[in-house]
This record gives structure tokens, C-alpha cells and sequence, in this order.
């Protein structure tokens, strides 16, 4: 990542030394890193008169040559709107060999036919294995037990299979891994509250638990133990 970023930063060196001396130029790039050190945000705003300028002419580039994001991950395109006469917006969402990136979006504005600005989040999903050893009902019992359910023979449920960005904090260090998990939402259950599990799909150890805020629905494949 260390490599990437002195890649980008060297490319933005290059674009000032090459139209410094060009008084119809004006250079305020604008580059920002997530808390796991990706690109998190760009802008491209330095163009000259003639509208002269190497910024990615597609997403796929962007995905590819700016984000340098691996060779499993597809950026499936959600929804595009046209915002005015050259001017549009691309939303993408992660999946990694066909599964979800949970957290994994990115928005681009494209401006005559050139990327103006992105801005997301890209979860690094390298090395992640992409067949789960627990069953959906192994996930969704391990949950149930993590919240001291006694009887989950009549269990419902919904799951999905994602792939979550998790923080682990050692001391002073704080550490984001994707892992391959079940996202399990018990739908009979009051000690559930409402809230999502996160179980990890090869060992059944909750990951995380997340509030669903302002009652939204829970979304997955519905399953009965």
C-alpha cells in the first residue's frame, strides 16, 4: 500500500512539473486515504484550456490503474444519473469471486467523458478463501448460542454470505481484515433486539454485531432450524 501511495503521490509531482508552465492551468489536486490506507477519495480539477488531460476514461481504469484493486474483485455498477449535459454519476458496489463486499462502494463523476472526482471505501479482500465450512444453520446456532438462546429448534432466520471489513485494536495498534462471514438476522427471537450477527463463515466465531437503526428491514435468504 506504502508502494501505491508514493506511486500516486509521484503521479500528481509529474502533473505539476509537466503544466507548471502553463499559465491557463490551475493545479489543486486532492487526494485522500482511508483508514486502512486506500484511496478514499480524488479529485481531478487541474485541466488546461484545451481540455488536455490523462484521467481515466472508465471506471474499469479507475478500479484498475488508480485504486489498484486485486485481479478477484468485480465493481458491479448499481445505478448511473445524469446530472446534467456531459456530466454524470456512477455508483458501484464490491463483490469479491461473486460475493458481496459489505462496505465496499465507490461513487464516480465522470465529466465529458473523464473522471472528475471518486469517493468510497475498497476493502482489501487478497487472500480470502471464498468457500465457507459452515452451513448457514452452523452460523446462525453459533449466533444463537453467543446470545444464550435455549431452544433454537424452531429458529428463523435470514443470512447472507459477505465478506466484512473488521477492526481489531492490539494495544495501540489497530488492524482492518476482511473476512468471508454469514450475516445473520434472527427474526423470532427478542434477545436478538433487532441486531445483525456477523459470523465468521469458517469458524462460527461472532465478528460483530450491528444495530439496525431506524427499524430497517433485514434483507437475506429466509432458513428455519
Amino acid at each position: 500500500m506504502k508502494k501505491l501511495i508514493s506511486i500516486l503521490i509521484a503521479i500528481f509531482l509529474l502533473y505539476n512539473w509537466g503544466y507548471a508552465q502553463q499559465p491557463d492551468v490551475q493545479l489543486t489536486p486532492k487526494l485522500k486515504f482511508d483508514k486502512s490506507g486506500h484511496v478514499k477519495y480524488i479529485k481531478f480539477v487541474c485541466e488546461n484550456k484545451t481540455g488536455k488531460w490523462d484521467r481515466p476514461t472508465s471506471a474499469i481504469s479507475f478500479f484498475k490503474e488508480v485504486l489498484n484493486a486485486g485481479e478477484q474483485d468485480q465493481f458491479v455498477l448499481k445505478n448511473k444519473r445524469d446530472q446534467k449535459i456531459g456530466l454524470y454519476t456512477e455508483h458501484y458496489k464490491q463483490f469479491y469471486q461473486g460475493i458481496e463486499v459489505d462496505g465496499g462502494i465507490f461513487i464516480l463523476q465522470f465529466k465529458n467523458g473523464k473522471l472528475k472526482k471518486a469517493n468510497g471505501h475498497y476493502i482489501d479482500t487478497e487472500g480470502i478463501d471464498p468457500f465457507p465450512k459452515l452451513t448457514p444453520d452452523d452460523a446462525a446456532k453459533s449466533y444463537a448460542s453467543y446470545l444464550q438462546i435455549p431452544d433454537v429448534s424452531a429458529l428463523k432466520f435470514l443470512h447472507d454470505l459477505v465478506i466484512v471489513e473488521i477492526e481489531t485494536i492490539s494495544g495501540t495498534d489497530t488492524a482492518y481484515n476482511a473476512n468471508l462471514c454469514y450475516k445473520i438476522d434472527l427474526l423470532n427471537s427478542p434477545s436478538s433486539m433487532g441486531e445483525t450477527g456477523y459470523v465468521d463463515a469458517q469458524s462460527g466465531k461472532i465478528l460483530k454485531i450491528q444495530k439496525n437503526w431506524f427499524n430497517s428491514s433485514a434483507t437475506g435468504t429466509f432458513a428455519t432450524l
